[in-house]
């Protein structure tokens, strides 16, 4: 090698430079890799063992699609909608602030039952039932009975 030869003196310091380099990440995987099967083979197996995966039965689907395929389930989400139109189109009828502490509850035949946020409100209420089913009559639920329950709150 002679000194006006700068591509031959770059191919040394190169080289030179990658036995003093430290290793790189596949030579530590590398590495890794054959610690983790000595270990398996000191265990007695001569593969490492496979990975478990949880099993799944059938196929996965969404819980809309789940509710629609299932006749209960799709009852009861029928009867929570038409719980929830009952107390929508209620708004109007009862102040906001009293609206407002209402949640629809379950319908069962000619009784519907309306979930209020504590006793104060429910004698409040029980003075609008009346109104509150006559004006679900004219819309054409039938409604003779409405029930007023206060939520535990948990």
């Amino acid at each position: 090698m002679t000194a006006s030869d700068p591509d031959a003196a770059s191919a040394d310091l190169g080289a030179a430079g990658s036995t003093a380099r430290a290793p790189g990440p596949q030579a530590k995987l590398d590495a890794a890799r054959h610690a983790t099967l000595a270990a398996y083979q000191a265990l007695g197996y001569n593969r490492p063992p496979k990975a478990s995966r949880p099993s799944m039965r059938g196929r996965a689907m969404t819980l809309e699609r789940a509710v629609l395929e299932s006749n209960p389930l799709a009852q009861l989400s029928a009867l929570t909608n038409e719980s929830q139109r009952r107390l929508k189109s209620l708004q109007g009828v009862l102040p906001p602030l009293l609206w407002a502490q209402l949640s629809a509850g379950p319908i069962e035949a000619d009784t519907w039952c309306v979930l209020v946020s504590n006793n104060a409100v429910a004698a409040k209420i029980r003075q609008w039932v009346p109104a509150m089913a006559a004006h679900l009559r004219t819309l054409g639920w039938a409604v003779q009975t409405i029930r007023i329950k206060v939520r535990s709150s948990r």
